[in-house]
């Protein structure tokens, strides 16, 4: 494999796939002050060395007649592995018969080309199929950010996510102490800068912890574990999750000029998902366990973690230190058994 045009202002990167030299050099210079181009001289475990790549291609550039593995079996390949299959990919062949064209669009190429071809169509064509695919990552970036996978991969397969209500679910709600007040106080650009470096640092422990962030609502950070499959040890992990959030902040505070202080409550138990609207998509869960943990955090104290018995009872014994508050009421709700999460025994 050969990399060429590797400088980091390119467009993107295309890969060329030809067993002809005189083929691959008029191709190169084409691209190469445009693309980082990279070069195959055989298709031959195509799907194996691609996935090798540091970064996958923008687009590969797809040769038919080939020894060992042709391009139409190449197209087949890339087509049905999970990790190439959303690759596009434009055949250069000369084969101008509208049979051969016909069966490479039809394993899934997005566009035909044959040889000798104008130039300045070829970059035509590979300029808007790269601009495509970079649009496309942007939006499943997007998504990504907003929905779970699972969601992600039934949106693109049915054009809608069904609602489904999973039995185990731990949810964490944490809120920022005296938010308003602090808001009303600060120029609206610092304020802004010190959520988003508060809430990116809550991801990257999310992230880590293997559960995912629902929702912000404001100042309110909104968690799960347990949606789509059963997690074992889903209450552990958002307990702890709460103890990186604390403790972040806790390290944070010490060199920050402003103190945020925040109140977490976690609650175990069913729940509904979905995706509501239909232009503006917003993945939510539903349901008591919701409304629970969200009443739960109301009544922490600040920087500590207020849980349900359901909580507590699946919490290793001797691991956490933790603390009876007694019977508190909550709205709605009447009176409930919380307890408080300091910190792990060492």
């Amino acid at each position: 494999m050969i990399g060429l045009g590797q400088r980091q202002d390119k467009l993107g990167t295309v890969l060329v796939v030809d067993d002809s030299a005189e083929n691959i050099a008029i191709l190169v210079n084409l691209l190469k002050t445009q693309y980082q181009v990279r070069v195959l001289k055989s298709a031959t475990n195509i799907c194996q060395v691609v996935a090798q790549f540091n970064e996958l291609p923008d687009l590969i550039l797809l040769d038919v007649l080939m020894p060992g593995i042709d391009g139409y079996e190449a197209c087949r390949l890339l087509q049905s592995d999970p990790l190439t299959k959303d690759i596009p990919v434009i055949f250069i062949t000369a084969l101008a018969d509208a049979e051969a064209e016909a069966r490479g669009l039809t394993l899934g190429a997005v566009d035909y080309i044959t040889k000798p071809f104008n130039p300045e169509i070829v970059k035509a064509r590979v300029q808007t199929q790269v601009a495509l695919r970079r649009e496309r990552l942007k939006t499943e970036l997007l998504l990504a950010n907003m929905l779970p996978a699972e969601a992600i991969l039934e949106l693109k397969k049915s054009g809608r996510v069904t609602p489904h209500r999973f039995e185990h679910v731990t949810i964490l709600f944490s809120d920022m102490v005296n938010f308003t007040k602090i808001a009303s106080e600060v120029p609206v650009d610092f304020l802004m800068s010190e959520l988003s470096e508060v809430f990116s640092a809550f991801d990257d422990i999310v992230e880590k912890r293997g559960v995912e962030r629902i929702k912000l609502i404001g100042d309110a950070y909104m968690a799960a574990c347990g949606i789509a499959q059963y997690v074992p040890d889903g209450v552990e992990r958002m307990v702890n999750t709460g103890l990186d959030f604390l403790d972040y902040l806790r390290k944070r505070n010490q060199q920050s000029s402003i103190t945020w202080d925040i109140r977490i409550g976690i609650h175990v138990g069913e729940v509904i998902t979905g995706v509501v609207g239909e232009k503006k998509y917003q993945y939510d869960v539903f349901g008591d366990t919701v409304n629970i943990a969200s009443r739960v955090e109301n009544l922490c104290r600040p920087n500590h973690i207020c849980v349900t018995g359901a909580v507590k009872n699946e919490l290793p014994a001797g691991k956490y230190s933790i603390h009876d508050l007694g019977a508190l009421e909550l709205k709605g709700k009447g009176a409930l058994r919380l307890y408080d999460v300091e910190k792990l025994i060492q």
